[in-house]
Order: structure tokens, then C-alpha cells, then sequence
């Protein structure tokens, strides 16, 4: 454990910084991802046919499972972990 601190000491505050916003923006990405999809899935509804949040969600797990939810995942990632450094 004291090699790992002393590691993380040695590191310069911009190689800190990128792997606190890295693990910050991966973190949140991944917590926030199924209301992401379900708000995006919501919007892009006809008028007509809106649908709330819990029967969209319940709908998705149906068809595609539970993982279903993160779909898109990996775009997000790619867009927000590179947002978040610094």
C-alpha cells in the first residue's frame, strides 16, 4: 500500500489531474448513463406517443435486458472522459 501512495506522490499535478477527471468522468458517466438513454429515447418519441420515463426503462429491460440500459456506452466515454480532464 505505501508503494502505491508513494507512486501516486511522484506523479506531476497534470498527470494527477488527468486521472482524477478520467476516474471522475468515468464514474458519473456510467452511474448517469441509463437516464441518458431514457431521456434521449423519450425525446426522440413522436408527440403523440410520449411515454414516461418508468414504461420506456421497463420496455427496454424487456427487449434488450438489464445491460440494455447502457447502450451507447462506449461513444459517451469516449466524448466525456476527455471533457472531464483538467
Amino acid at each position: 500500500m505505501d508503494d502505491d501512495k508513494l507512486l501516486f506522490e511522484k506523479l506531476s499535478p497534470l498527470a494527477k489531474s488527468f486521472l482524477a477527471g478520467s476516474f471522475s468522468g468515468t464514474c458519473s458517466t456510467i452511474t448517469l448513463q441509463p437516464f441518458d438513454l431514457l431521456k434521449t429515447k423519450i425525446q426522440n418519441a413522436p408527440a403523440g406517443k410520449r411515454q414516461g420515463m418508468l414504461k420506456i426503462a421497463k420496455s427496454t429491460v424487456v427487449s434488450d435486458g438489464v445491460f440494455g440500459l447502457w447502450t451507447g456506452l462506449t461513444p459517451t466515454l469516449l466524448r466525456t472522459v476527455p471533457g472531464n480532464i483538467g
